[in-house]
């Protein structure tokens, strides 16, 4: 049984990078269409508006805030060299 091949650092940042940013666009689209949701349950007085605030805020995390850390982390390792 072959054994997996040990990554440099950078090799695992930048492949994670690429994923990330090849699903990027497919997941904002569910926050836009749950603030278009909000918009209409806050329009239709719905006390589940807020809800529909969480799940949005919820999703602001794995959607901009980790691709930023890990593109920061890519720059950091490339500028390093290693």
């Amino acid at each position: 049984m072959a054994r997996p091949v040990a990554r440099a650092p950078e090799g695992l940042v930048e492949d994670r990078l690429l994923t990330l940013r090849a699903t990027r666009t497919r997941a904002l689209v569910l926050p836009a269409v749950l603030v278009l949701v909000t918009g209409s349950l806050a329009v239709a007085r719905s006390p589940w508006w807020w809800l529909a605030v969480a799940a949005g805020l919820a999703l602001v995390v794995p959607v901009l805030v980790v691709p930023a850390r890990l593109e920061r982390r890519a720059a950091l390792l490339r500028h390093s060299g290693g």
